[in-house]
């Protein structure tokens, strides 16, 4: 469950999944995502919020490339996703050392624009003293 510590394999995918994206590497941080976290989840709500990463990482790689339409199409893919995911937990802030509450607003955000954002987004973790 996201709501408890992942597991090690899990958290160490996920931490290097966003690091990788964070530096704009998002063709490497969908690998990542899909290699070493998404594969061989069954279909729960952690499969839906790694897959929700995925087609995350997959938009900014359009991003990258100027193609608006992709852009749009994975990143309203992504947000359907998290967010289905972070209702079902209830609107948590953070969810699975993910800033999961401003990850959504951000995004529902870039998908009310009618262009390309000029800055990319970046994934916030939730960090404890």
């Amino acid at each position: 469950m996201l709501d408890k510590p992942l597991p090690d394999t899990l958290k160490l995918g996920l931490n290097s999944a966003v690091s990788l994206f964070n530096t704009r590497s998002y063709f490497e941080a969908h690998e990542v995502l899909e290699t070493q976290c998404w594969q061989g989840l069954a279909l729960t709500a952690e499969k839906l919020f790694f897959q929700g990463f995925i087609q995350l990482s997959a938009a900014f790689v359009h991003w990258q490339n100027g193609n608006t339409y992709g852009f749009k199409k994975k990143l309203t893919q992504g947000f359907q996703k998290l967010d289905g995911v972070w209702i079902l937990y209830g609107k948590p802030t953070q969810l699975a050392g993910i800033q999961l509450k401003t990850l959504v607003q951000e995004i529902k955000v870039m998908l009310e624009a009618n262009e390309l954002p000029i800055a990319p987004l970046v994934i916030h973790p939730f960090l404890t003293d």
